[in-house]
């Protein structure tokens, strides 16, 4: 077989091609429960691996694929780590790799536009690009299945090296068994395609060969007998034969066939508008494909081809519609995927071959651009196979990570979660509960009752509503639900202490201000150390509210509390926080009912007399219907504002359904930090806070986090200006760093503080980038200074006059936007996306 440069570039590219729509945003998807099983038998034994033994919830059970597909993860494992990305990229090595395996058997069978094409189809196919992205056996199935009919075709035309040939068939067929069991339909049909080529051709085999087809028949019998001899699969064919799994109806074969050819050209995710006539006729064209030829009498080398590619297709599908009959099959792309390679050969020699199997000049043009079309069709219904892959819908996974990130992020001492239903609900969901104490409502080692220390319960409901370790009715706080694509995902949070209470607590602080007499009255607060587990460093906000005064008032809407902490004219923390009174059924007459929220604090807030405002906002307008003021007392900044350690997150998490509340100020965590944070010796910057782009007129906020190395610093005065690139200041500030009540004698060694600066642009700015420049004078003279990076001051966007087609630029100050500011920090990102 001699394979062209350009071939080779051809086929180099397409698997560039497969390896890019692969890997890209590869760990995306959360693990869902056939995965969470692949992390299960990686955690067990060598000896529990290779007996599929497992244990779920503390029960042990059996896991009923096959081994090797785990055996060769857990090698790739301890060479390249217990990762998410490692575990999914073992999966994108063998998805890459089934493009030129496919090449090989398409070129060997036919020409050089079939096997690029048929590369093309399995680059492309967004049926296989969604599993070669799963910790699952389902890019090694696929892989295996091209190879294992290459072999058998080699095993067909072989006239040297038989043995060889046919060893190489037999390993791969047991390694085939041994990673799924469809194989058992692909080895059949091959098996019987090479027993009768054998039989047609056994004349012309010389005696040692004829030993050698025999005792590769012999050994594959054997192997046979070795797996029926296996408990797992006598157990399976004693269930099977006692009509024991004869409780589903049988899968039609038109379903079979839709999934299986549908999902190798638009996928998984994909709106299949032809109600699967797509998949009906892709697999027609493959059938004709392969016995058109048969019936017109075809070479021998395209008959040979022909028939087997029909029997390493059409079997393992009719094999699988007749088990249908004894056992439910569950009908989906993945339980037939080893036939991909194949139908991609089908497709691409259905395209290639119109294009020279005619002569005459009319009819080559005609099937010319037949044969074309046909291909661009198949290649435009892969690409929206693609882009919907990528695609977040309601049912693109099941959303198991965002569910365990959200129980993280509001987790507090004392809290429980609960995980019901089935014990396989556990498995995909565990990965994410680093530090979450949890258990399983139904496991073997399910306590009998509650801690006795808890305080609220975090369950997963699978509509029972409450644990059945908890007695009584609690209050039901939150209830969230989250994407799934396989089944219901319900997060349910119970708190086991009454909301309403008689009297306010010791800890909470009455405040002042009156409301509107049909309005909820916020009375108390009370801080405390928030969410430990959260990657935002955050203070634990507790409300207490009044009912409002008049008799059979309706509820206002929506709810929310504005949370600003000032110091004199600076405004060190804004947030916004909901107040989830929606929850309540009925106001009590007297005492107060408990809210509790999750408030953002930024690191370093230098200890501060600050002043706490709270504005209660309410209905569809958001208007402002309390309005309170309350000084901060030194122990309550000591406790829950100033924050200067904070654990980080082992891996980056995103809550994708349901956010906590986050403050207008968004940061933006940059990886790498340009241009390097700047050290001075006796103190560095740990943090660069700045927006990345403003219009003119608008404040420049700025935040250096510095980080002294040592006590007792000298005074200095921080300049910050904006300069053109050429130089020239367009704004600057300056003013003594720290604060008259925090200056910078009192700043700790090796803790954090924030030092905040605004630069008044001017309305006379140009757009254009500008440097942000930093210097430290004392005693009138420059001691240092440092580039903290561009700030992009852009234009306002055109407004079309009314009545006119001329266009005016808004400029209002005062009216703008929070700024979005843009984080830089030392040694990496900030741990929160």
């Amino acid at each position: 077989m001699m394979i062209r440069r350009r071939e080779l570039w051809l086929v180099t590219s397409l698997m560039l091609v497969a390896f890019a729509l692969r890997v890209v945003e590869l760990t995306n998807r959360s693990i869902w429960l056939d995965e969470g099983t692949t992390l299960l038998r990686l955690s067990g034994s060598l000896v529990n691996n290779l007996t599929n033994v497992i244990y779920v919830a503390g029960e042990r059970t059996i896991d009923t694929q096959p081994q090797l597909y785990f055996l060769l993860l857990q090698g790739f494992v301890t060479l390249g780590g217990e990762h998410e990305f490692i575990f999914r990229f073992f999966s994108v090595a063998f998805g890459v790799l089934c493009a030129p395996t496919t090449y090989t058997l398409a070129r060997r069978m036919f020409d050089a536009p079939t096997a690029v094409l048929a590369t093309l189809f399995v680059a492309l196919s967004p049926g296989l690009i969604w599993y070669s992205r799963e910790i699952r056996m389902y890019s090694l199935v696929p892989f295996l299945a091209a190879a294992l009919t290459l072999a058998a075709y080699r095993c067909s035309r072989a006239t040297q090296r038989v043995a060889l040939a046919w060893l190489a068939w037999i390993a791969l067929a047991i390694a085939g068994f041994l990673t799924h069991y469809s194989f058992v339909g692909l080895i059949a049909g091959q098996g019987a395609f090479l027993l009768t080529w054998t039989a047609r051709h056994w004349d012309e085999f010389h005696a040692r060969d004829r030993r050698t087809l025999i005792a590769a028949g012999a050994s594959l019998a054997g192997a046979g007998l070795l797996a029926l001899a296996t408990p797992f699969v006598r157990e399976v064919l004693v269930r099977l034969l006692g009509g024991q799994e004869m409780n589903y109806a049988s899968a039609p074969i038109e379903i079979v066939v839709q999934t299986q050819f549908g999902g190798f050209l638009l996928g998984m995710n994909a709106f299949d508008f032809s109600g699967g006539v797509i998949g009906l006729v892709a697999g027609a064209l493959c059938l004709a494909t392969a016995v058109v030829p048969l019936l017109m009498g075809s070479s021998g080398k395209m008959r040979t081809a022909h028939a087997l590619l029909a029997a390493s297709v059409a079997t393992p599908v009719v094999l699988w519609f007749a088990l249908s009959f004894l056992k439910p099959n569950y009908q989906g792309f993945r339980h037939l995927i080893l036939i991909a390679p194949m139908t991609a050969v089908l497709l691409a020699r259905c395209c290639a071959w119109p294009i020279s199997g005619f002569g005459t000049q009319s009819a080559s043009l005609l099937w010319r651009t037949a044969g074309t079309t046909m291909g661009a069709l198949i290649v435009g219904l892969q690409l929206y196979g693609v882009a919907a892959t990528f695609i977040r819908t309601p049912h693109w996974q099941d959303d198991w990570r965002a569910l365990a990130h959200y129980v993280r992020d509001h987790w507090q001492p004392g809290d429980v979660l609960v995980i019901g239903g089935l014990p396989t609900v556990a498995i995909p969901i565990t990965p994410y509960l680093r530090g979450v104490p949890w258990f399983q409502e139904d496991g073997v080692n399910a306590p009998a009752q509650l801690p006795p220390n808890a305080r609220r319960v975090w369950y997963v409901d699978r509509g029972r509503g409450q644990p059945r370790q908890l007695n009584g009715s609690p209050f039901i706080r939150r209830e969230v639900n989250f994407p799934a694509r396989s089944t219901a995902i319900t997060l349910r949070l119970l708190e086991l202490d009454p909301p309403f209470v008689e009297a306010l607590p010791a800890e909470a602080l009455a405040v002042d201000g009156a409301a509107a007499a049909d309005m909820p009255r916020l009375a108390a607060y009370a801080l405390s150390p928030g969410a430990p587990l959260n990657p935002q460093p955050n203070t634990s906000l507790t409300l207490y509210w009044q009912r409002p005064t008049t008799s059979g008032a309706g509820f206002p809407g929506e709810v929310n509390v504005a949370f600003r902490l000032r110091y004199g004219d600076a405004v060190w923390l804004d947030a916004n926080v909901r107040a989830d009174l929606d929850v309540i059924g009925a106001w009590p007459t007297d005492g107060y009912f408990r809210t509790e929220h999750i408030v953002p604090i930024p690191m370093g807030l230098p200890a501060l007399p600050y002043h706490l405002e709270m504005s209660v906002l309410a209905g569809d307008k958001q208007e402002r219907i309390q309005h309170v003021a309350a000084p901060l007392s030194p122990e309550a900044v000591a406790c829950c504002i100033r924050v200067t350690i904070w654990p980080a997150r082992e891996q980056p998490m995103t809550i994708a359904a349901v956010a906590a509340p986050q403050p207008p100020l968004v940061l933006q965590p940059a990886r790498i930090p340009f241009p390097p944070l700047p050290s001075f010796g006796d103190i560095r910057i740990s943090v660069v806070e700045r927006p990345a782009s403003l219009h003119p007129g608008e404040p420049l906020p700025v935040v250096l986090t510095w980080l002294p190395a040592r006590a007792d610093l000298t005074p200095w005065q921080s300049r910050l200006t904006l300069q053109g690139l050429l130089g020239g200041d367009l704004a600057a500030t300056q003013r003594v760093a720290g604060t008259p009540d925090f200056p910078v004698e009192a700043w700790p060694t090796g803790e954090p503080v924030r030092d905040q600066y605004v630069l008044d642009v001017p309305f006379s700015a140009q757009p254009g980038w500008y440097r942000l420049q930093l210097e430290r004078w004392r005693d009138g003279r420059r001691v240092d200074g440092a580039f903290l990076g561009l700030v992009r001051i852009e234009d306002y966007p055109p407004i079309a006059r009314s009545g006119t087609g001329a266009t005016s630029r808004k400029c209002t100050r005062g009216r703008a936007e929070p700024a979005r500011l843009q984080r830089e920090r030392a040694g990496g990102a900030r741990p929160h996306a």
